[in-house]
């Protein structure tokens, strides 16, 4: 509705366009894209060479609280830690900064054993605004043809999801 306000300066318009645009990244039902991943074990691949009915892409930052703080909660699900043991969802996280010794303490500390990690090294996700990644931590559902299931996954809602989706 802003932007249909006749009095609104140019540079807030030009403002309100720019995070409309990147709002409407990602939406539910639409294809993801897909981008290069160095993983832990120091192989490369794509997003869209994982093989999984369902799965989970979480970005994050190794050194984030809000990050440190949901990976933790959602460490302790146990549904979803079933679900990924059973071989139903996968989850990934992926780092998309430029600090790869950050990354690799991330690994040898902190990684979780369950999930798969990955981050973007050639930087394509920010430099090419792939994502709608105005806050991270960030979590989409996806299927697993790549298509959003759910934006901005909220992680106390990941167990209904995957009742939602019969996996429990």
């Amino acid at each position: 509705n802003a932007l249909q306000y006749e009095k609104l300066p140019a540079e807030r318009q030009a403002r309100y366009k720019s995070l409309y645009a990147i709002h409407q990244k990602n939406r539910e039902g639409s294809l993801v894209p897909d981008f290069q991943i160095l993983w832990a074990d120091s192989t490369k691949s794509s997003l869209y060479d994982i093989e999984s009915e369902y799965l989970i892409l979480y970005f994050q930052n190794p050194d984030c609280p809000s990050c440190t703080e949901l990976r933790e909660k959602i460490a302790l699900n146990e549904d979803l830690n079933r679900a990924i043991d059973e071989g139903k969802i996968k989850l990934v996280t992926i780092y998309f900064e430029t600090d790869e010794a950050l990354w690799k303490r991330y690994l040898q500390n902190k990684a979780n054993p369950r999930y798969m990690h990955g981050w973007d090294f050639q930087h394509t996700i920010e430099e090419q605004q792939l994502y709608d990644l105005r806050v991270i931590p960030y979590l989409f559902l996806l299927d697993k043809d790549k298509r959003v299931i759910k934006k901005d996954l909220p992680g106390d809602e990941i167990s209904d999801y995957l009742r939602r989706l019969n996996l429990l």
